[in-house]
């Protein structure tokens, strides 16, 4: 069973579901939708990791921008339903928070608004669900190939079931440690996103790896690099990292833009 495809069918029907108020229904009907087709095509150009600039170059080459027509079309009208039922659904989705800021806006700011909606609908798709369908393939692949973890977070599971009368209760899977620590071990070992944490150098400029990057450069760290820079790469022993104050430090240097890099560029030689 290809559970790649099922795990993206599973993901971008919910992210509809949150965004729009609409599944994809790919789980129900067992196919894939052809806007994920054209999606998962477009991402072949973000594998070769081109600059800013030449993305937003590619946009004005009309015959690029006759090919998004369709996908574009399709957005925009999924993004109208929605807009038509705002404020009757009681269970309010992603997408209602910025529907209700452009209500609340001023007419121009709606014109500013209504061009970027149909854009924040998209990255919502896709944001949240190709990234979700690549940590879900590699996480069961590494509980499928390694038992052991996989008995050890069945045993996690049991006694949540237990304790919620056979319910899973959200708020205890959040404080499920071990779970969380297959998922971040997974998001370690195998990223779902192939760039980096962009940053920018300090005043003065520092020395990375031997070489002198000036101040105010933009430089970027992939996550790959950073996931396996201090731990040996799949090694059984670190599947679950028991060093927490290790992955507490991992995570403060993404909260901000200059937070990896020291102030005194003589502490990173190497």
């Amino acid at each position: 069973m290809n559970m790649s495809k099922w795990f993206n069918f599973y993901t971008f029907d919910i992210m509809g579901d949150l965004s729009f108020g609409q599944s994809f229904d790919m789980l129900e009907s067992e196919e894939k939708h052809w806007i994920l087709s054209v999606m998962n095509a477009g991402f072949r150009v973000v594998a070769f990791a081109f600059p800013g600039w030449f993305m937003r170059a590619l946009t004005t080459i009309p015959r690029k921008m006759r090919a998004a027509g369709p996908k574009n079309q399709f957005f925009e009208e999924r993004l109208k339903k929605r807009m038509s039922i705002q404020g009757k659904s009681e269970n309010p989705d992603i997408i209602h928070f910025l529907i209700a800021e452009y209500e609340n806006a001023s007419a121009e700011q709606k014109l500013r608004l209504m061009k970027i909606l149909p854009l924040d609908s998209r990255l919502i798709i896709i944001a949240g669900s190709d990234t979700t369908a690549t940590t879900l393939t590699h996480l069961f692949y590494h509980l499928a190939t390694k038992s052991e973890i996989l008995q050890k977070l069945r045993h996690e599971m049991a006694q949540i079931l237990h304790e919620s009368d056979g319910q899973l209760n959200n708020q205890k899977l959040q404080h499920a440690k071990f779970l969380n620590g297959c998922i971040d071990e997974t998001l370690r070992l195998n990223p779902p996103i192939g760039s980096g944490v962009p940053r920018v150098t300090p005043q003065g400029g520092l020395v990375i790896a031997n070489t002198y990057i000036p101040g105010g450069t933009n430089v970027q760290m992939p996550y790959y690099a950073m996931g396996h820079g201090q731990f040996p790469a799949g090694s059984e022993e670190y599947w679950f990292l028991s060093n927490v104050t290790n992955m507490k430090q991992r995570k403060h240097c993404s909260k901000e833009p200059r937070s990896s890099f020291p102030n005194d560029s003589s502490r990173v030689q190497n």
